[in-house]
């Protein structure tokens, strides 16, 4: 999806009234990017071709989003959830950082028009913090040069959230089919166990992921293509997500 300008994205939103944007912006010293998450009716969790636009040259430029549902790891400048997901939904965010540089990740107050009831909060299950971005910006300075998810989301909730540790749910899952792995992205915080089941409920495959890396791959070269579960498990939670190998 190509645009000139910055007024429009061209997307046709007149059979579908309700509709809301949530847009986020990533600035340091120099430029501000954006990228923006949509709540229309009739759309999904996963690809919705005509709504869902991927980055230009499949990079993004410096923030960007994975789907929800069925993420083949795609940096989308535009993604377009269900109506009611504000209510409840978790986005995984992208960032381009170099190390050493401040950035500032907040909210376009101006684009914005999620009803004022909707707490959206920043994740960063490195530093271990929650921001609320209604009323503020996030500030930091990475270590080490950022290129990917896995390290920033974005809760919509209608209620308030409490700080506890929900590190599962956090985490970005998703495959890679080019070289047959399941990628598991996010910072652990206690030993946890990967454990993949086909549709019969069989365990196919386990692994115990470390938690000295944010990214976790698991080869699946030996399933055979069709529709699998990956269960994560620690000492404290559980996470279930389906995956589709072709």
């Amino acid at each position: 999806m190509r645009a000139i300008g910055s007024s429009d994205d061209f997307i046709d939103r007149s059979s579908t009234p309700n509709n809301a944007l949530s847009e986020l912006f990533l600035s340091n010293e120099s430029d501000t990017r954006s990228t923006k998450i949509y709540f229309v009716n009739n759309q999904t969790r996963g690809l919705d071709p005509g709504y869902d636009a991927g980055a230009f040259g499949g990079s993004g430029a410096g923030i960007y989003t994975h789907l929800v549902e069925d993420n083949t790891g795609v940096n989308l400048a535009i993604q377009a959830l269900p109506y009611q997901d504000f209510n409840d939904v978790v986005v995984p965010v992208g960032v381009n950082v170099n190390a050493g540089v401040q950035a500032t990740l907040g909210l376009n107050s101006s684009t914005t028009n999620i009803p004022s009831n909707i707490n959206i909060y920043l994740e960063d299950n490195v530093a271990n913090t929650w921001t609320l971005l209604n009323s503020n910006d996030y500030t930091f300075t990475p270590t080490v040069s950022l290129n990917g998810t896995g390290r920033f989301y974005i809760h919509f909730s209608s209620s308030v959230l409490s700080v506890k540790n929900d590190v599962l749910n956090g985490l970005n899952i998703y495959t890679d089919q080019s070289i047959k792995q399941v990628i598991v992205k996010g910072q652990l915080n206690s030993d946890t166990v990967a454990t993949i089941y086909d549709i019969q409920g069989r365990v196919v495959l386990s692994k115990e992921l470390s938690i000295n890396s944010t990214t976790n791959t698991i080869d699946v070269n030996n399933l055979s293509a069709g529709i699998y579960i990956v269960k994560l498990k620690n000492t404290s939670e559980t996470r279930s997500q389906k995956i589709i190998l072709k």
